[in-house]
């Protein structure tokens, strides 16, 4: 215990104030802290189980391996300390609400949660390339700061964990322990991280656990130990959805992530670094139904809005040569469909349909066109379908000498 109004010395920050008492947890009690620059710290005192040499070990690891300076949203403590006796350590003030608030008062859209998962996802993965687990992954323990663009700090490391340390003391979090810690109270490791991370992922994407809100307690506990993700959408039955984004707004790639990292099998579980990647390309996939405003990551397998059933509008092709609707998952545009002109090559283009969109494959050699206000602008050509350019009703297209108008069927 130390008072509100006394100072300590440390060898990094010189001498700090120590400010009201702001939270005891499981392991210490943690004070405000504010330099004679004014810049804020962070004192956290352990309590008397767990002032041993196991703590100093992992606190001296943990210190030595400078995280921050790889990647800033660490915030790791920097200097160990002894106060009145006690064992404890310094750590800078991070800004930012926690997650667990934005959670609760439902504070960001989905392409924000996304960008939040990516950039948390990108954190551990530091600490996973070089052996070392966080430890305790959930929601109080990232805050998210607004400035203009959005910013993250993995804070709270009392129980970082690695191979050639002492285990932790702790087990973690309710909500987020992988099951083969909640099961066999194995200790916490790279592993048991990539669960926590993936239910993290998913209620920042969905707004809900993946666990039903109305589960009973057993339930939650049968459900937490099995390693089971009730709402995978490759699942023949699933529980209503009571709160948050039904599941089925996933595109295919982070379900398939979900059900490997929601999972009693740790070896399956996907790395922070496989959650990044599909993170980032899911930033361009998110599509915002304007029948209910919801979201959606687009992908082959969604022709409707999955939260209001409204299916997504089909385009047609009006020309010349008649119409063509594009009703199809893939559809070639020919010289014959439109019209038999030389120009148009036997296999000129290709529109394909990826849930709202429509993206077009230029194939041949005189072109697909664009109409401006003045001009007409050749469309690139890419083979990779995030590159193609996507068509939108309204816009007139020209096949090399064919135009049509780009209409809702």
């Amino acid at each position: 215990m130390i008072t509100n109004g006394a100072t300590i010395k440390t060898r990094v920050f010189g001498k700090l104030t120590i400010g009201e008492m702001i939270a005891s947890g499981g392991q210490g009690t943690a004070y405000d802290a504010v330099a004679i620059d004014g810049s804020q710290y962070i004192l956290k005192l352990y309590h008397p189980e767990f002032q041993t040499a196991e703590s100093r070990k992992r606190l001296e690891t943990l210190i030595a391996q400078k995280f921050e300076t790889e990647n800033e949203a660490l915030i790791t403590p920097r200097e160990i300390i002894n106060v009145n006796e006690s064992i404890g350590h310094v750590t800078p003030k991070a800004p930012g609400l926690s997650l667990e608030e934005m959670l609760t008062t439902g504070g960001f859209d989905m392409l924000e949660g996304i960008q939040i998962a990516c950039a948390l996802a990108r954190s551990i993965s530091v600490l996973h390339q070089r052996g070392y687990a966080h430890g305790d992954i959930h929601a109080n323990n990232v805050l998210v700061h607004r400035n203009r663009i959005c910013r993250i700090s993995v804070i709270d490391f009392d129980n970082f964990a690695g191979n050639s340390l002492p285990a932790s003391p702790c087990l973690g979090h309710q909500l987020y322990m992988a099951p083969e810690i909640r099961v066999n109270h194995t200790p916490p490791s790279v592993e048991a991280d990539r669960f926590s991370l993936a239910v993290l992922t998913h209620e920042l994407l969905t707004l809900r656990h993946p666990v039903p809100n109305d589960a009973t307690e057993a339930e939650f506990n049968e459900v937490m130990s099995a390693g089971k993700w009730l709402g995978d959408p490759g699942r023949s039955t699933k529980r209503e959805c009571q709160q948050g984004y039904p599941p089925e707004v996933l595109d295919t790639d982070l379900s398939r992530l979900f059900r490997l990292g929601i999972s009693h099998k740790p070896a399956e579980r996907p790395t922070a670094e496989e959650w990044q990647d599909a993170l980032f390309n899911s930033l361009f996939r998110v599509f915002v139904c304007p029948s209910c405003s919801a979201p959606n990551l687009v992908d082959n397998s969604k022709k409707r809005c999955v939260v209001c059933r409204i299916p997504y509008p089909v385009l047609k092709l009006s020309g010349v040569f008649g119409r063509i609707i594009l009703d199809q998952s893939s559809t070639v545009i020919s010289r014959n469909v439109l019209g038999g002109s030389a120009s148009v090559s036997k296999r000129h283009a290709v529109i394909r349909r990826v849930g709202p969109e429509y993206r077009i494959e230029d194939c041949s050699a005189n072109g697909v066109y664009r109409k401006t206000a003045d001009s007409w602008i050749r469309l690139p050509q890419s083979s990779e379908l995030s590159r193609q350019p996507i068509l939108s009703a309204g816009e007139t297209i020209r096949f090399a000498d064919v135009e049509c108008l780009v209409a809702t069927a």
